[in-house]
Formats: C-alpha cells, sequence, structure tokens
C-alpha cells in the first residue's frame, strides 16, 4: 500500500516539476547552440584584429593566414534553431509562471 501511495505523489510532482525543468533545459540548450555557433566566427574576428596590429606594427611581418572561413549560412541557420529553442522555453516558462500564480491565487 505505502509503495502504491509513493509512486502516486512521485508522479504528482513529476507532473507538477517537468514543464519547469523543461523550460530551464530548452532555455541552456538555446544559449549553448547560440554561443556555439558564433565561436568560429568571432574567433574569425579577434584573427582579423590581430592581423591588423600586426600588420600595422610590423610592416615586414608576414600577416596570418585566413583559416576561420566558415559558411555563414550554416552559422545563421544554427543560430536561428538556437533561438528558437530559446523561445520556446521562455514561453513555457511563462506559462509555468502563469499556472503557478493561478494555482496561488485561487
Amino acid at each position: 500500500m505505502s509503495g502504491a501511495y509513493s509512486l502516486r505523489e512521485g508522479w504528482n510532482k513529476v507532473r507538477e516539476y517537468l514543464p519547469a525543468v523543461m523550460a530551464a533545459a530548452l532555455m541552456y540548450g538555446g544559449i549553448y547552440q547560440i554561443i556555439a555557433a558564433l565561436r568560429y566566427p568571432l574567433t574569425g574576428v579577434v584573427v582579423i584584429a590581430i592581423k591588423a596590429i600586426v600588420k600595422r606594427a610590423f610592416r615586414d611581418r608576414v600577416p596570418l593566414p585566413n583559416y576561420f572561413l566558415f559558411p555563414w549560412q550554416l552559422t545563421a541557420t544554427s543560430i536561428a534553431t538556437g533561438v528558437i529553442v530559446l523561445v520556446v522555453g521562455m514561453f513555457i516558462g511563462l506559462w509555468v509562471n502563469a499556472r503557478s500564480q493561478y494555482k496561488s491565487g485561487s
């Protein structure tokens, strides 16, 4: 009898906290996707800045090669996917917040 009661209480807690956990996981995943997609283009910008400094300060030195070329279409698609996941997580979080306020207010 006690096992069935514990299982029922456990499922009630899962149903209560699952949307909040999903919202947090989706927001984390979206932010991670955006940062991971921006890593290579930002590295390219840093290399361009270093090349400009080296070129200006040491005119007789050979500038760094351009090995940072990354397809922009793939980067934009990856960032858009991350933004969509982030927005879905935010909407789920807002829904959970509104639901908890509605339950506590009534």
